[in-house]
């Protein structure tokens, strides 16, 4: 049995329009990962919980900035 060579971390990422949050959640479906989302009390703020390893965390990255999302990644 192979071993992972990447570990899976958990990262926030942080978008603030409904736009980018549409299009992260489609990268993360096609990726089949598993997501939670929570919205501040006026809607602005959109925190994405995730688990990804590094590849796919960098496929997610290099999405977003192509399509000019703007977005705040905590690891």
């Amino acid at each position: 049995m192979a071993k992972e060579i990447f570990k899976t971390r958990e990262r926030m990422i942080l978008v603030m329009k409904w736009d980018n949050l549409i299009i992260l959640q489609e990268v993360l479906n096609d990726l089949g990962v598993t997501y939670d989302i929570r919205y501040s009390k006026d809607d602005t703020v959109k925190l994405v919980t995730v688990k990804l390893n590094l590849p796919n965390f960098m496929v997610v990255e290099s999405i977003l900035k192509k399509k000019g999302c703007e977005y705040t990644v905590f690891k």
